[in-house]
């Protein structure tokens, strides 16, 4: 399946721009097939979903989820989410196999406060993905989402400080078991045109290049995978890179491995990591995707 990319049709949110993001999501309402809803709000601000019709006949589409700002101070999440969801929008061959459901941004307050934690609360919202009666608001309002699953594909934005022992950061995803060959075989590719992280770290084990464990409970990721969904990730961006860049990576990212997904819907058999000569990748696209065009007074930095 062609690998979808960027182009300059794509909204443009700049870091933790609360005004920047609504009026982003308000634009994918707008868009045919295109549906937004509240799910509920924290001290007035909202927590959204965005759901992106399949062109599929009934039944036939697979279903991907994608949520961002769980964390609020890192703002690639919610950016490359809105520009996600339209991406698929006005891409005919990932409209016409994937029914995708998109939370631009589950943690308003920390986002406007630019705060990883929330703010009624002063949690951290990725430990609080359980179930003992006393979760934050947040995570009760986008519980529904998460268990209208099983997903053949969740991912989780984030961005991340984790650096090798050389001082080298990079982009990564953190899996919680299941399906590992479309990841593996997307992130090969994506390891062609942006820097992924190649080393065990403090906080994460290494499974191959770009693709790591951990040890977080209560995350948002394991909810999914626990409940279901075969292909449950965070996708981790290096916040020592440009914004920018960040936001560009992610949306190549993810993109190509809701394409890889959408072609193996059925999953294959996972590559060991560990062994040479595993299941061989698809060449790298030839090019990274071309960053959209400024729409906004306030530029990415």
């Amino acid at each position: 399946m062609k690998v979808a990319t960027a182009n300059a049709g794509l909204p443009r949110v700049s870091d933790g721009a609360p005004l920047e993001l609504a009026a982003a999501v308000a634009r994918l309402g707008a868009l045919p097939g295109v549906s937004v809803s509240r799910l509920g709000d924290v001290d007035g601000k909202p927590i959204e979903v965005v759901r992106v019709a399949s062109t599929a006949p009934p039944g036939q589409a697979i279903k991907v989820l994608i949520t961002g700002g769980v964390h609020g101070n890192e703002g690639v999440g919610p950016a490359a989410a809105v520009a996600l969801a339209e991406l698929v929008a006005k891409d005919p061959a990932l409209r016409g196999k994937i029914e995708l459901t998109v939370v631009p941004c589950v943690n308003p307050e920390g986002y406007a406060d630019h705060t990883r934690r929330n703010e009624n609360d002063d949690a951290d919202l990725n430990r609080e993905f359980i179930e003992d009666g006393s979760v934050p608001r947040e995570v009760r309002e986008v519980q529904p989402v998460l268990d209208a699953g099983p997903y053949a594909l969740a991912v989780d934005l984030h961005a991340s400080q984790a650096q090798d022992s050389q001082g080298n950061a990079g982009f990564f995803a953190i899996q919680s078991g299941g399906d590992l060959a479309a990841l593996q075989a997307a992130m090969r590719r994506f390891a062609a045109s942006f820097p992924v992280l190649g080393e065990t770290t403090e906080k994460y084990t290494k499974v191959e290049n770009g693709i790591f464990t951990s040890r977080n409970q209560g995350t948002l990721k394991e909810y999914l995978y626990s409940r279901g969904t075969p292909r449950a990730y965070t996708i981790e961006a290096p916040q020592h890179l440009p914004y920018a860049r960040q936001v560009e990576g992610m949306i190549a990212l993810v993109s190509d491995l809701m394409g890889e997904v959408a072609a193996h819907p059925g999953g294959a058999p996972t590559v060991d990591a560990f062994q040479p000569g595993g299941a061989q990748p698809r060449p790298a696209p030839a090019q990274a995707p071309v960053l959209p065009t400024v729409e906004h007074q306030k530029l990415w930095s």
